[in-house]
């Protein structure tokens, strides 16, 4: 079905009115009038494994595990009601790159998201994803810690069935969809992110957007405005009216002047493998997190993306006091060597074929690179360097079978707290680790 003149025309003014006036809700509305009008949009009950996660849900980021999980119980302890949700997704152009987000999606979460069926999927959310995705996380009984749904370690059906007959008849059931035509999709990428932005900021019962969405928004703009300073993607990035509005000039700022897209992506996959992205960091610790200074001539590119990468898995605070310690004068010493050893591992890592061991050993890196600069701040007792650095060969060798540098041999300490880490990744839990 090809759009008429006359119907681009009138799609175009409502993305008109979402980028002139920033009414996001208000073209989000006037948008999806025009297609009903048009009967470019229909409602349709479907199943949850029908329906997996747009690509472009919530700024690329799409779904976080943890929070999918603790929806699941939330809505468990309230009581289901579909008619609190607002379903909105489209239908799954050919060649469409859904199935490979949505498979990526699942190969991060440690199991916490079940398999994709590319025979069953032919839809893509933009609103209630986390809704479908803890309603899809019940039907295939996933591992989980939410004790509320969950028996033995997994989430249960029958559990589900005794506390919430509503929502366990959801799961079989599904929800009902506005359906949006795949050639509506296909004339603007802009329509998906305007609907998607609109149900976050209106929807109650939507999960509100994050500091992390609001980062991935924002490295999207730049992707495409390359040479764009704050000033002039400023009206796009707050359109949505995200809570830490206030940081975010200098969230942008970090990623105008020392972003890194590999180092990002692997932040975000630990993010959705292991926390929740609720977690606001503030304005102060962007301060911080984004200051130059002339003090030193080293930018600190991976130790502050190590930095980023704490701060928003860790259990505890970290604190803004703590990266303006590691990035002044009389710690750069101290803080280069961290880098120059997270470097180093990484480049030896990318040399060997880690197999079926890439999840643990990747986790095993992420709390190398924790503790070292815990180690900078004096925060690891009876811990160096090269006692870390030691004790991540030796755990990466039990994984591989082999020892990827023979560098820091016999520089371990009884005390370190790297060797906790495989058997705590293995079995699915976030590791709380050493703000001693």
């Amino acid at each position: 079905m090809a759009l008429s003149q006359s119907i681009q025309d009138e799609i175009t003014q409502c993305l008109a009115h979402a980028d002139e006036a920033g009414q996001v809700v208000q073209a989000s509305g006037r948008l999806m009038a025009v297609l009903e009008k048009h009967q470019l949009s229909r409602l349709v009950r479907l199943k949850p494994d029908e329906v997996g996660v747009h690509s472009q849900n919530r700024d690329g980021f799409g779904i976080c595990p943890k929070d999918v999980h603790s929806l699941l119980s939330s809505i468990a302890a309230v009581g289901f009601d579909a008619n609190q949700a607002t379903p909105i997704c489209t239908e799954i152009g050919s060649g469409n790159d859904i199935l490979q987000f949505n498979q990526g999606l699942v190969a991060s979460s440690g199991g916490l998201l079940p398999e994709v069926n590319p025979t069953k999927l032919r839809f893509a959310s933009l609103s209630c994803s986390h809704t479908n995705a803890a309603l899809r996380c019940a039907l295939h009984e996933v591992v989980s810690e939410e004790e509320l749904v969950s028996l033995n370690g997994r989430m249960s059906m029958s559990k589900i069935q005794s506390i919430d007959k509503a929502l366990y008849d959801a799961c079989h059931a599904g929800l009902e969809w506005t359906v949006i035509h795949r050639d509506v999709m296909d004339f603007s990428p802009k329509i998906a992110q305007l609907i998607q932005s609109a149900c976050n900021v209106s929807s109650h019962i939507a999960k509100g957007e994050s500091e992390w969405q609001i980062l991935a928004r924002m490295t999207s703009l730049m992707k495409t405005q390359p040479h764009a300073d704050w000033n002039q993607v400023k009206k796009q990035v707050l359109q949505t009216k995200p809570q830490c509005h206030e940081a975010t000039p200098y969230m942008f700022t970090f990623l105008k002047n020392f972003s890194h897209e590999g180092l990002m992506k692997s932040i975000d996959a630990r993010i959705k493998a292991h926390t929740s992205t609720s977690k606001s960091l503030g304005k102060d610790f962007f301060v911080q997190l984004s200051a130059q200074s002339k003090d030193w001539k080293q930018p600190f590119l991976h130790l502050r993306h190590a930095v980023l990468s704490l701060a928003y898995t860790s259990d505890k605070a970290f604190h803004a006091l703590d990266v303006k310690k590691l990035l002044a004068k009389e710690l750069a010493p101290r803080s280069a060597k961290a880098q120059d050893l997270m470097i180093k591992f990484q480049g030896l890592l990318a040399k060997e074929s880690l197999g079926d061991a890439r999840s643990a050993i990747e986790n095993l890196f992420h709390h190398f690179q924790d503790h070292l600069i815990l180690e900078c701040l004096d925060k690891m007792k009876d811990e160096t360097p090269e006692s870390l650095a030691c004790t991540l060969v030796d755990e990466i060798e039990k994984l591989l079978e082999k020892r990827i540098t023979a560098e820091f041999d016999g520089q371990n300490t009884a005390t370190s707290k790297l060797q906790a880490v495989v058997s705590a990744s293995s079995s699915g839990h976030s590791v709380q680790f050493g703000f001693i």
